[in-house]
């Protein structure tokens, strides 16, 4: 039993560049296979960076409003306090026109009592 292994050079020729296309297309589709799922990864990275900065969007416009308020509460502060306060001249002033009326006052109800003695 006799196995004819001789081969023409077509043949060789057919069998090589077939072995080439199946060793290029196996590499094709390793790479486009990589290629997939590394941009997969990419978009997952990237849609948590953007939740991730929306987040900071939603907590940075959170800390704006409240410095907003804080700002409006405190100019309706500074009003108040211009409208109630008081230096120190003025407390001596009103002390001293106080203390004016008071003695006027005192000396109104001495009369008054003097007139009532006699």
């Amino acid at each position: 039993m006799q196995i004819d292994l001789s081969l023409t050079v077509g043949q060789v020729l057919a069998t090589f560049v077939t072995l080439l296309l199946a060793i290029f297309a196996g590499a094709w589709a390793i790479g486009t296979l990589v290629a997939k799922q590394f941009a997969a990864r990419l978009e997952d990275k990237f849609r948590a960076l953007q939740e991730s900065v929306k987040s900071r969007d939603t907590r940075l416009e959170r800390l704006e409003d409240q410095l907003r308020a804080l700002e409006r509460q405190r100019a309706e502060d500074k009003l108040e306090a211009t409208r109630t306060y008081m230096t120190q001249e003025e407390r001596i002033e009103l002390a001293a026109s106080l203390k004016g009326r008071m003695d006027g006052l005192a000396s109104q109800m001495e009369r008054l009592l003097d007139v009532a003695r006699t």
